[in-house]
């Protein structure tokens, strides 16, 4: 077993290759002695001859593995429609191959591409994912449709680090995606196969729900039943359930076919029937579970690992359960090597695992307190324990309080989803009474829900760190396993640990460290500028060598009354706030507001509330908007020092310097009003390398500039006014000449933003160009002396 897991890790090594494209072909002989290095810490489990073998079948499993997941994931094709990328106003037909998703703004479609109607005739095939903002359309699975809207490539992250959908739809095949403008059902129901069933039969089953309770609750008794891939959950219940550790509970997992499976047992031992007669119809039934909710790996998982310990069990034996769970995650992706990057699979098996390894032994810890206590509070320790650094890893964050919140989800959750199931199957049989169950089920789930809501509330519930690298969450693994097989001896001394176990572990954790240290001593001093993409708008982040936080403008915010929708869009809580978070970011050193315009001050206030900030730069220009009234109230309200700057003011600390450049003559604006040419300019000068903000400044303020301000040559330059023709003038550049220029600037915006003739004057000037439209967000990092450049967008 021992020298299957061996394999088992460097096949899974090899997947990790091929999904990050890291070319293990071209990097055999580093790999190989890396090999060599990790199984020579295993060699005292291994007779010599045998570590031999286990080498090279380790080496073989890696190179099959990278090969293997580069030969089954799919591609795009010849006559994908991906190739007729881009075209707007595009008219396409396909066929609707999944169930619909509909939130409260819009429904998405996965539709296999048919034919291109207009702007020409052409056959195409492939699949695409569709947006429409209308969800109030009658669609669904097997429909044929036509499609008018603009044909694109799947969207990637906007910035560094944030979630990557481009990566995530590829895994499907999909690599296109339409922005419609209108849909039409041209034939319903064509495509009448299995799928189409289950669909069918999940609809009338959930329509009990629906009939008896409002829809918000309906969504989340669906969600916790089949997951949250049959009935997606509000955005703000989901959130609560995400930060407090309880994310497991709204997606379908072991827990439920656990449930099928403990009672169906407790039936066969009732009822006295036949054994074998009773598993004969359990396992069915998990198997139809499977295939309502969608077949997600971490169902798939769960499913395969209770059937086959069913059986074991039938033979009155006792399951090796590692054994099982070895092979059944392995078999998974062996089958479909995708899997293995599927989060909710990560989850499942190391909760699973956790379990098995932990549990037992916390529990005989805890033995002082009552059995159905200890054993509750074990398992919640146990499946966290395992899961949280792979939850740092990807979200950087945790809750302090996800004892308690999963304790009280124990209290419900099993009681919800017993009656969720009668009332699911009544609804069935005697509608009637299952009004009654669903309204004794709205109400439970009501009380649920607001207690979850009560703990969010609490301020430490969630907490946030700055996401660790893959080095550092090993470590963590390596170390909860040193805690567990100490507290497994009854003396915790050094004593009691096998001696080269230890000599193993502590092996492993110098070499990880060494690599995170190698990480960390690269961060220092450092100069971190990112410019993120907040689409149409402006906003900076300096990340100091020192580790102050300078944010530069704030990105838009608005609300537009569209018929009877109401649409509220802030640029800070979509783009902003998740980029800090997933930086461990907790406070603004000095917040500047360039000036009041509302594409650069309109998140400003979002931010004041989620961060300490703890001082704000102003213009001082006057402007009587809302907005901008709103904002500088929420300053005085929470004390924070406000400093008005002009030409000459700095900020310095070692080696580096952010000045103001420019002249704001705050009397040469009228009252109600602001001027572009007065917004705050800034050079931001480290070592040997520099970088120039222009705001919103246009070519007559550039002119004021270059006749006082001294050595204008910088490295990098924030273009002015998202490359407006009022910017960047000739003279501009001509003084200026940076190296490389940024332009934030939203796709296809209202302006016509950037202008082709600033493109043209940037080229002429030898700049290479970053568009956060093209690239996303865009990160500089620099010693003083090299720079490297990273985007979000390939």
């Amino acid at each position: 077993m021992f020298s299957l897991f061996c394999i088992f890790l460097f096949y899974t090594a090899g997947l990790f290759c091929a999904y990050n494209s890291i070319n293990l072909n071209q990097n055999y002989f580093l790999y190989f002695s890396l090999t060599l290095f990790i199984l020579g810490l295993f060699e005292f489990k291994l007779k010599n001859t045998k570590f031999l073998i286990i080498i090279s079948l380790s080496i073989c499993s890696s190179l099959l593995a990278y090969n293997w997941f580069n030969y089954s994931t799919q591609k795009v094709t010849n006559g994908d429609i991906y190739y007729q990328i881009p075209k707007e106003n595009i008219e396409v037909t396909g066929l609707i191959i999944d169930e619909p998703k509909k939130d409260d703004k819009k429904i998405t479609l996965k539709i296999k591409a048919e034919m291109i109607l207009s702007p020409y005739f052409c056959l195409v095939d492939g699949l695409a994912i569709v947006n429409i903002f209308d969800n109030t359309l009658d669609l669904n699975y097997g429909d044929r449709v036509r499609i008018k809207g603009d044909l694109k490539k799947v969207s990637g992250a906007s910035n560094p680090q944030e979630f990557d959908y481009s990566k995530y739809l590829k895994k499907e095949g999909i690599f296109s995606s339409i922005s419609a403008d209108k849909i039409t059902a041209i034939e319903k129901s064509t495509l009448k196969d299995f799928n189409y069933s289950l669909i069918e039969i999940r609809k009338e089953l959930l329509s009990s729900l629906y009939n008896s309770m409002p829809k918000e609750s309906a969504s989340v008794i669906g969600s916790l039943v089949f997951g949250a891939k049959a009935t997606p959950v509000p955005k703000d219940i989901r959130d609560d359930f995400t930060n407090l550790g309880l994310a497991h509970v709204l997606a379908a997992s072991g827990m439920q076919i656990t449930l099928i499976m403990t009672t169906g047992l407790l039936l066969i031992r009732l009822s006295k029937i036949n054994k074998l007669f009773g598993i004969c119809l359990i396992i069915p039934m998990i198997i139809f579970y499977m295939f309502l909710t969608g077949l997600p790996p971490s169902i798939l998982r769960a499913g395969i690992l209770n059937i086959i310990i069913l059986l074991v069990q039938y033979k009155k034996e006792n399951a090796d359960t590692y054994k099982v769970l070895f092979l059944v995650s392995f078999g998974i992706i062996i089958f479909n090597p995708i899997s293995l990057f599927d989060i909710g699979f990560q989850f499942s098996v190391l909760a699973t695992f956790g379990l098995l390894y932990v549990s037992k032994i916390l529990e005989e810890k805890l033995i002082f307190l009552p059995l159905v206590i200890s054993a509750t509070i074990s398992m919640i320790i146990s499946a966290q324990i395992m899961v949280l650094p792979l939850q740092l890893y990807y979200f950087g964050q945790y809750s302090l309080i996800f004892l308690p919140a999963n304790l009280l989800a124990s209290l419900f959750v099993d009681l919800l989803t017993y009656l969720s199931i009668i009332t699911l199957i009544i609804g069935q049989i005697v509608p009637f009474i299952s009004n009654i169950f669903g309204t004794i089920l709205f109400y439970i789930l009501s009380l649920f829900i607001g207690l979850i809501d009560y703990l969010s509330l609490i301020p430490f519930s969630v907490s946030y760190i700055k996401k660790p690298e893959i080095p550092t969450v090993l470590i963590f693994y390596i170390l909860i396993f040193i805690i567990v097989e100490f507290l497994k001896e009854e003396s915790l001394s050094f004593k009691s640990f096998k001696q080269k176990k230890f000599l193993l572990l502590t092996s492993s954790i110098l070499f990880l460290s060494s690599i995170s240290l190698y990480h960390y001593y690269q961060s220092l001093n450092i100069l971190k500028v990112t410019f993120i993409n907040v689409s149409q708008g402006d906003s900076t982040l300096i990340q100091t060598p020192k580790g102050e936080n300078i944010l530069i403008d704030c990105g838009q915010a608005y609300t537009l009354q569209k018929g009877e929708k109401t649409i509220n869009y802030n640029a800070a809580e979509k783009y902003i706030v998740p980029y800090f978070r997933h930086n461990g970011i907790t406070k603004i050193d000095k917040l500047i507001l360039t000036h009041p315009d509302l594409d650069h001050i309109g998140g400003c206030e979002t931010l004041i509330d989620k961060f300490k900030v703890l001082e704000v730069w102003d213009s001082g220009q006057l402007d009587d908007s809302k907005p901008y009234s709103s904002l500088l109230k929420r300053i005085l309200e929470k004390e924070i020092p406000l400093k008005v700057v002009n030409y000459g003011d700095s900020y310095n600390e070692n080696n580096l310097e952010l000045k103001v450049i420019n002249k704001i003559d705050i009397q040469d604006t009228e009252f109600k009003s602001y001027n572009n040419n007065y917004a705050i300019a800034l050079k931001l000068s480290y070592l040997n390398r520099s970088f120039l903000f222009m705001s919103d400044i246009e070519k007559e303020s550039e002119e004021s500039i270059l006749t006082y301000s001294e050595d204008l040559k910088v490295d990098i330059l924030k273009v002015g006014h998202h490359g407006s023709k009022t910017s960047t003038t000739d003279d501009f550049m001509s003084m200026v000449r940076p190296e490389y220029s940024v332009i934030s600037v939203g796709a296809k915006n209202k302006y016509g933003h950037p202008y082709p003739t600033v493109l043209e004057r940037l080229n002429y000037f030898g700049s290479k160009v970053y568009r956060t439209d093209n690239d996303g967000g865009v990160i500089f990092k620099t010693d003083g002396e090299k720079i490297d450049i990273i985007t979000s967008q390939p």
